[in-house]
């Protein structure tokens, strides 16, 4: 569990860098500050759809989970086709290899989510708590 929380802290830790030096990238660029500008902006509003779909389809999945939905699979298999998304969005400015890391740490941390959901839904936290 502790290596899951590492990999879920460098998650973050990955983003907010990623974000922060698109920024300074881009300003350190020697391309006209019109068009840096509209590339910077262009990136933000991209990654701000992908995470805004990110809170959507997560909380579809949590939703589908507790109610026992049928489309549980095919939200999770959406939700995670989004964390792909997220990695293919930083590969232009970090490359493939960083961008193929982010899209395996994403995906590590949807499916311990799925499996953490899953186990308190099946009652596995309530006896580990009445046991104490």
């Amino acid at each position: 569990m502790k290596s899951r929380t590492m990999k879920s802290a460098f998650v973050v830790l990955l983003t907010i860098a990623v974000v922060l030096g698109a920024s300074v990238g881009a300003q350190a660029n020697s391309r006209p500050v019109e068009t840096m500008k509209i590339s910077a902006l262009s990136f933000h509003d991209g990654m701000r759809k992908l995470w805004e779909d990110h809170i959507t389809w997560t909380r579809l999945v949590i939703v589908a989970l507790a109610a026992d939905l049928p489309e549980l699979n095919l939200t999770l298999t959406r939700l995670l086709k989004n964390q792909a998304d997220i990695g293919n969005a930083v590969k232009p400015f970090y490359g493939e290899a960083a961008g193929n890391m982010l899209t395996s740490l994403l995906t590590d941390h949807i499916v311990i989510a799925a499996e953490v959901l899953a186990a308190v839904k099946g009652g596995a936290t309530q006896r580990r708590l009445t046991m104490r």
